[in-house]
């Protein structure tokens, strides 16, 4: 959607976006979008987002990708392109310092997280995550409700450092472990007055 100007904050209603072939996702959705800019980082040549702020984030990383053609190669009689394609005084990269989502949906299969809250901050070349609330589905398994999350993303892995969980009807599970997402699952589970049978 188009971008509205404050000053240094930008507004856009939303960004939606379509997975390729090697994306980690088939659908994005982004809405209600507010950044604070600083130019205090411009003579560095760096677009600083001080703050980030989301209203509502939808991803499905199950559904079918969009099937693009690869662009052809190039010529090898052509001339090579400049890789510093930006103006040689305006910032080529950008950075976020803090980042907040106040409404996360991630859909996959027959399962889900729903109508959590996070936190976002860069941290060690991937990202640190703290959320809470909202619910887990996951087939034909009971919900379970999200007290808190504490996460860190660096590709291709999701470290779950806690995860805090209660059931409907009572009793707790406690997970922590690495969803490596090219290859394994690595869980530690502690089901606290749950009922396993359904596990």
């Amino acid at each position: 959607a188009p971008l509205t100007y404050a000053g240094t904050t930008i507004f856009s209603d939303g960004f939606d976006a379509k997975g390729g072939p090697d994306a980690a996702f088939s659908e994005l959705r982004i809405e209600q979008i507010r950044t604070e800019i600083s130019l205090r980082r411009f003579l560095q040549k760096v677009w600083q987002v001080e703050q980030f702020d989301v209203q509502r984030v939808r991803v499905n990383v199950t559904g079918p990708r969009v099937d693009r053609p690869l662009e052809p190669a190039p010529s090898p009689l052509s001339a090579p392109k400049n890789e510093n394609t930006s103006n040689g005084w305006l910032p080529n990269r950008v950075e976020i310092g803090h980042a907040t989502v106040h409404d996360t949906e991630i859909a996959w299969g027959d399962g889900g997280l729903r109508g959590t809250a996070f936190e976002i901050e860069p941290h060690e070349g991937g990202w640190q995550l703290t959320g809470q609330g909202g619910k887990l589905t996951s087939g034909k398994l009971p919900p379970l409700l999200v007290d808190n999350l504490h996460l860190r993303y660096r590709a291709p892995s999701l470290f779950i450092s806690n995860a805090d969980l209660h059931a409907d009807a009572g009793g707790s599970l406690q997970a922590t472990g690495e969803i490596d997402f090219t290859r394994q699952l690595d869980l530690r589970l502690k089901l606290t007055n749950v009922n396993v049978a359904p596990y």
